[in-house]
């Protein structure tokens, strides 16, 4: 799985009872951005979906990571992925949300981070249909 570099934001922010000042990462939204950041519920590694790869459209998260693994704790990824940051496992254990709802950017500056992406599979798995009937073998 290849790392992607993503301008992003920053905020430290309350997620959880006693639990303040939390690092939370969000792609920019405005202009020409395509990307949304998701997470492995397991680990709580970060990965990045670009929704202008063709190949995403009409997909859900999980049918996207339908064949990926988390490089960081070895889980597939269709079974622990969530939408980040509206899900965060932080540190505790404890599962966090943070909504980007009425959060203005506006005044923060951003930065370039590399993430994990997640792609769909570029070929779909069909089967041969020569493998079932036996044809195509030689003798």
């Amino acid at each position: 799985m290849k790392k992607r570099s993503i301008r992003c934001y920053k905020e430290y922010v309350n997620l959880y009872p006693n639990i303040y000042n939390y690092l939370v990462y969000f792609p920019l939204r405005e202009g020409w951005s395509s990307f949304s950041f998701v997470s492995c519920m397991n680990c709580g590694e970060i990965f990045v979906i670009d929704w202008e790869n063709p190949l995403t459209k009409g997909m859900s998260i999980s049918e996207i990571a339908s064949n990926s693994t988390c490089p960081t704790c070895g889980m597939p990824l269709k079974e622990t992925i969530k939408d980040y940051p509206q899900n965060i496992k932080m540190s505790n254990g404890e599962i966090g949300r943070f909504s980007l709802t009425n959060y203005s950017t506006s005044n923060e500056e951003s930065l370039v981070l590399d993430f994990f992406e997640i792609s769909p599979p570029t070929t779909p798995t069909v089967p041969d249909e020569n493998a079932k009937s036996g044809e195509g073998k030689k003798d």
